[in-house]
């Protein structure tokens, strides 16, 4: 409740900011506040300023380009720093997209092997990355690009003696299919990305390796294009030598509801089912449930069994011109549960 009121009071605010505005392609910006809670990494509370914008004023086809920071810091001491920008530009004949972030992330995660009795296991990981990925348009909704991804991570396990420090540099291929009628909250469309991502040896890898990432998002408007109705397919799956900070964890996009980060392997597959009902202008609520599955565990008698996932979230439209939505989730799981801060929709 804490957080919601901070999302409408910083709303007002914002719409203070706005009353100067013109037209919808002012710049709008909000300093949104950050609050959430699991039992792994507690209470975590931050800022995430946002800038929305169009590159060109002349450019009324590409949709506002998005420009943002995030400090993040948690009650059991993890703290995490980002900076990330959503570039639209040329009539939206390019895209590109730029992440760069630090962090120190206290977590956990299980293990039940010959070397370790049953259990949850705590460690520490140090991480730095950089992503820069860039597309453009080949054919009617069609994009192709490439991208890379640098990842730097230190985990170090506080019970136990190990520790896996790793350095993942990918070289991605992208392909897209995207014909969303508006990118930030789409009521019909769908929107298909592939991602490859290549580890090779010559380019400082721990591991060499390979992983593929699918996604495909269905929506349908309802109720006279006031809801939608949203669906979602995941597969992540790699090839080579997974090292255990390149595997999947259950949980976030795929599945809410996951967040004691137990369930986790070289791949996974999940789909889920949303409905968003906006009741009133700018505000709305949405339910979800979803099923999902994990291959490659440490722990073998996870693979391949089905965890269910269903919730419930609350949103609210803290811009005045462009449709994107600020929000809190809550989801349970098998044995877990979990509670979200979302800028824009889980997918």
């Amino acid at each position: 409740m804490l957080c919601l009121f901070f999302i409408c009071a910083f709303s007002i605010c914002t719409f203070a900011q706005e009353r100067g505005a013109k037209d919808k392609d002012a710049i709008e910006f909000v300093p949104t506040p950050y609050a959430t809670h699991n039992d792994i990494t507690g209470t975590a509370v931050g800022v995430i300023p946002m800038i929305l914008y169009r590159i060109s004023k002349k450019d009324t086809i590409s949709p506002k380009s998005t420009s943002g920071l995030g400090a993040m810091y948690t009650t059991n001491k993890s703290f995490s720093m980002v900076a990330f920008s959503q570039l639209y530009f040329n009539q939206n004949k390019w895209r590109a997209k730029v992440f760069f972030g630090a962090g120190n992330i206290n977590f956990q995660t299980y293990l039940d092997d010959e070397s370790h009795a049953p259990d949850f296991y705590d460690y520490t990981t140090e991480v730095l990355f950089f992503q820069f990925q860039g597309n453009r348009k080949i054919y009617k909704s069609i994009y192709g690009g490439l991208g890379f991804t640098h990842i730097n991570q230190k985990a170090v396990f506080d019970d136990i003696n190990r520790e896996s420090e790793t350095v993942n540099n990918a070289i991605v291929l992208n392909l897209q299919s995207d014909s969303r009628d508006d990118v930030h909250y789409p009521k019909k469309g769908h929107y298909i990305n592939m991602d490859y991502l290549s580890f090779p040896d010559w380019i400082e890898n721990t591991d060499e390796s390979h992983k593929f990432k699918i996604y495909l998002n269905k929506y349908i408007a309802k109720r006279e294009t006031k809801d939608v109705l949203a669906f979602r397919f995941a597969a992540k799956f790699g090839l080579g030598n997974i090292n255990f900070n390149q595997q999947v964890v259950l949980g976030r996009l795929d599945l809410r509801g996951y967040s004691e980060g137990k369930f986790r392997g070289d791949g996974l597959f999940a789909t889920q089912a949303e409905y968003r009902w906006n009741f009133k202008e700018k505000m709305g609520v949405v339910g979800f449930a979803g099923l999902g599955t994990i291959y490659g565990s440490p722990t073998e008698s996870f693979d391949w069994k089905l965890y269910p996932s269903v919730g419930m979230g609350i949103r609210v439209n803290m811009f005045k011109f462009t449709p994107l939505n600020v929000g809190l989730d809550g989801a349970v799981g098998k044995e877990d549960w979990g509670i979200y801060f979302r800028i824009g929709e889980s997918f």
